[in-house]
């Protein structure tokens, strides 16, 4: 067992697996971008269970994006390009201030994941391993903050009727 699969159990958050799949037939693109191994990001999303919301095309790894990766501006613009959108049609989610403020500076709409305990022990840790990059709710380049991506029907209802701005 890799020391990253110790922390991930499968999803029960019924209003996330919820939340995705009405995403899914509105018609987004739902897409994953990791800057791990694109087999790491398939590996985290079957463990999560997660993994039947997203197109295999939709899935990207830095592996895929070389030579680039996050937070390079090249990397997000190679994803979106594939995705075959536009920044200003593209929503990030994110726990990394350093990776938000670059989709925010290519025009993208960008969402700061904190977590349900963002100065806990196991977030700080996690920090650690990212640089020290630990979630700022008030830099101006965050659009919206939720705690879990559970929160998105609630607090961006605006997605269900695609639009990107409220």
């Amino acid at each position: 067992e890799s020391e990253g699969r110790k922390y991930l159990t499968p999803c029960v958050d019924i209003e996330l697996q919820r939340t995705l799949r009405e995403l899914s037939f509105k018609g987004l693109k739902l897409c994953i971008f990791t800057n791990g191994p694109r087999a790491y990001g398939l590996r985290v999303l079957e463990t999560l269970g997660l993994r039947r919301y997203f197109h295999d095309r939709h899935i990207f790894g830095v592996d895929s994006i070389r030579p680039y990766c996050k937070p390079e501006a090249e990397a997000f613009l190679e994803v979106i390009k594939r995705m075959g959108t536009t920044p200003e049609r593209a929503v990030m989610f994110e726990d990394s201030v350093k990776n938000i403020r670059a989709c925010k500076k290519l025009g993208m709409h960008t969402v700061l994941i904190t977590g349900n305990d963002p100065t806990g022990e196991p977030a700080m840790r996690a920090y650690k391993t990212k640089g020290g990059d630990a979630p700022i709710v008030d830099d101006p380049s965050v659009d919206i903050v939720l705690k879990t991506c559970g929160e998105i029907r609630k607090k961006m209802p605006f997605l269900f009727r695609r639009e990107f701005i409220e």
